[in-house]
């Protein structure tokens, strides 16, 4: 079974940051990275991550990957940013489930040279690769189009990405996401980023491919 990765724990008591907390926040976890951040650097990411403390961390550990530790003002901390944050796995998946393999695959490959974890681009085609599953579900139960799509906050691809794939193709996207995941665990000697290549391109087939 393709694992789910767990959700970070809340600030404090349970309780979400207030945006005004979030410089200090962000501030704390640079310095643990052994950085030293400026004000203007502080202010500039807090910004850029609109509150949302899983993008904060996954910022602050593409930086530790990307520059070394010392004074970090904001230019540098701009142009690492930036440069960083050209790819996410939901445009992999977009792409993906839109059918434009080539485009799909370039995100990939960006993603694996951003040090994005496997795990993660692993979780986010299964999530996708299920949702689907569910819209056909509801639609084959005699649910309507709109009903099905609000229900599973369906994608502006979902529908036509069912219909090209079909139910049994999910399926053998989900059973080939396990084998991926077996080879993220090294239970399979093959290289987890060609397992998830072949399920990128898989997923991006055309409909009623030749033989």
């Amino acid at each position: 079974m393709v694992p789910r990765p767990r959700r970070g724990r809340r600030h404090g008591q349970g309780l979400p940051l207030r945006r005004n907390e979030l410089p200090g926040w962000i501030g704390q976890r640079l310095r643990a990275a052994g950085f030293k951040p400026s004000p203007d650097a502080l202010a500039l990411l807090a910004e850029r991550v609109e509150g949302n403390l899983l993008a904060a961390r996954q910022e602050i550990d593409k930086l530790a990957l990307l520059a070394e530790p010392g004074p970090l003002d904001a230019a540098t901390l701009a142009a690492l940013v930036n440069d960083s944050a050209r790819y996410s796995v939901y445009d992999l998946c977009d792409r993906a489930l839109e059918g434009d393999r080539a485009a799909a695959v370039r995100t990939l490959t960006g993603l694996r040279a951003e040090g994005t974890e496997a795990t993660i681009v692993l979780w986010a085609l299964a999530e996708e690769f299920r949702r689907l599953l569910r819209i056909g579900r509801r639609r084959a139960s005699g649910e309507g189009s709109e009903q099905a799509m609000r229900a599973e906050r369906g994608k502006p691809y979902s529908e036509a990405a069912f219909r090209r794939l079909g139910h049994q193709g999910l399926q053998q996207l989900l059973r080939l996401a396990a084998e991926v995941d077996r080879c993220i665990k090294g239970l399979d000697k093959r290289d987890a980023w060609d397992a998830l290549l072949e399920l990128v391109v898989r997923a991006g087939r055309p409909a009623n491919p030749r033989p």
